[in-house]
């Protein structure tokens, strides 16, 4: 009797420590940006702002025509990036792209990404499930990427797949400090 009084006293605390440390738990939250297209219309990119924070775990939404974009930031655990790309779709019918920032110790200071950073930075993202399409600038360092319209892809996967590169990347998701 002693022992099964034990176990349940030792499970019960094991259940309190479990509960304890699931409410501790805060959220990572992540700030992203989404280049907009075809978007022309202050007062309907503020509606689908509004409605995108209106998902859960969407928070401090705001969009612009200049430069045409809507910047958020997400706890990704509730709404993955791709899943913010394809709302903005889904809603107002823009095509939107989530922006990634690249760089690479391998061309630091140079204006612009060698031959290989501009194959290999796609090669990784499309590595990716969910990703659809990858495009860079001119200088390779600002990324755009589509997704699947089913996909849940998180800004996590995307800078772990780009830093499984020999290249030495490192990605941002918000616009680096000048």
């Amino acid at each position: 009797m002693k022992n099964i009084v034990l176990t349940l006293i030792l499970l019960s605390l094991m259940t309190l420590g479990i509960i304890a440390h699931a409410v501790d738990t805060k959220p990572v939250l992540v700030p992203v940006i989404a280049k907009l297209y075809n978007a022309d219309c202050q007062p309907c990119i503020d509606a689908m702002a509004g409605e995108l924070a209106k998902q859960a775990g969407v928070t401090e939404v705001k969009a612009t025509l200049d430069p045409p974009q809507v910047t958020a930031t997400l706890d990704e655990a509730l709404f993955t990036a791709s899943e913010f790309v394809n709302k903005m779709i889904e809603l107002d019918n823009y095509d939107a792209r989530l922006l990634l920032y690249v760089d690479t110790t391998m061309c630091k200071g140079a204006d612009k990404m060698c031959a290989g950073c501009f194959t290999e930075i796609p090669a990784r993202l499309k590595t990716v499930t969910g990703v659809n399409e990858v495009t860079l600038d001119d200088t390779g360092r600002r990324v755009k990427v589509t997704f699947a319209a089913d996909a849940k892809v998180k800004t996590t996967e995307l800078a772990d797949a780009l830093a499984k590169s020999d290249y030495g990347f490192t990605v941002s998701f918000t616009a680096p400090k000048e």
